[in-house]
């Protein structure tokens, strides 16, 4: 399924966009800690629930934005502790960049 379709799925389904808001109705926890230089966000499950970890320094389009990537993971089963790390995105998108 496409992101497009997706959003439109959680749209249809709880009649907002707001990330913070659909969290809530799908009853996924989000906790906010200071998570350094680095990591900016991740899910981690705990006790069988997936919980969304997001750095606390963050403003509140970071904020969001984290969140959306962060549920993805969580809509999309996936296994594993995956981070979204502010070095990895720099480093990936600068390495396009080069080979252009």
């Amino acid at each position: 399924m496409t992101t497009e379709k997706i959003i439109n799925k959680l749209y249809s389904e709880f009649n907002t966009y707001d990330v913070k808001r659909i969290l809530k109705m799908k009853h996924i926890p989000v906790l906010y800690y200071p998570l350094g230089d680095v990591t900016l966000g991740y899910i981690a499950t705990i006790k069988r629930i997936k919980t969304i970890t997001v750095d606390n320094s963050l403003n509140e389009i970071q904020t969001d934005f984290i969140l959306g990537h962060e549920l993805s993971h969580v809509l999309n089963n996936d296994i594993g502790t995956p981070y979204y790390r502010r070095v990895g995105f720099i480093l990936s998108h600068q390495q396009k960049r080069k080979t252009s």
